[in-house]
């Protein structure tokens, strides 16, 4: 076989396997969309609480503080609220305190504290 032939051989396989990603990127591009998320999940606080929301902020980069609802500049997340709520302050500098809605939407479970054996 010539060189010219066998040059033309190897350009041809490499259309063919670039042409073939081209093809299943395109095929997944559709079946997944294009990232966006259409569905509009919110969470509802308790109604009966007296919290009103001081600003907005990122759960990745809590150094962002925006006066209402929107997307983060940095990452791109929705923005969560952070409200004034009923905190009485008596949680020390490491400690995180949930409301009860918050408590309940995290499944949150304590167990004392037990010394036992490694059993396998």
């Amino acid at each position: 076989m010539n060189p010219l032939a066998q040059n033309r051989s190897k350009t041809r396989s490499w259309v063919f396997v670039f042409i073939m990603f081209i093809i299943a990127f395109a095929l997944g591009f559709a079946i997944r969309g294009n990232g966006s998320k259409t569905e509009n999940v919110q969470v509802q606080e308790d109604t009966g609480s007296e919290a009103q929301i001081k600003f907005w902020t990122c759960s990745m980069h809590p150094q962002i503080q925006r006066p209402g609802p929107g997307q983060c500049p940095l990452c791109g997340m929705d923005l969560i609220p952070v409200s004034s709520g009923s905190d009485d302050g008596k949680a020390g500098p490491r400690e995180h305190k949930l409301s009860a809605y918050a408590m309940k939407l995290a499944e949150i479970r304590t167990a004392p504290v037990e010394k036992k054996f490694v059993t396998a």
